[in-house]
């Protein structure tokens, strides 16, 4: 088992959906919340039907998710991740998944 030395990892769920990084958020991969290890997920999805339930499920203390929103139903952060990142001063992501 390899661990990168990282504080804060930042999680891309874009057009393949989103079991991948559900499935590494629930396991013990990632390692959030030992020795301050955070996360940041920008969710890539077309509206928000259907994500409220699920970020109240998975965002807590150590994840914090951004849903990114390319046909938003009300008025949400609407583009796609790539987008998103650099808004939000993001230029090049290392060490992703």
């Amino acid at each position: 088992k390899f661990d990168f030395p990282v504080s804060h990892i930042l999680l891309l769920c874009t057009g393949t959906g989103l079991a991948p990084l559900k499935s590494l958020l629930t396991s013990s991969e990632l390692s959030l919340g030992k020795n301050g290890r955070k996360a940041t997920m920008y969710w890539g999805l077309s509206n928000d039907k259907y994500c409220g339930p699920v970020i109240e499920e998975l965002e807590n203390e150590d994840l914090k998710v951004i849903p990114v929103f390319s046909n938003p139903m009300k008025n949400e952060r609407q583009g796609y991740v790539q987008n998103a990142l650099e808004e939000d001063g993001i230029k090049v992501p290392r060490n992703t998944a």
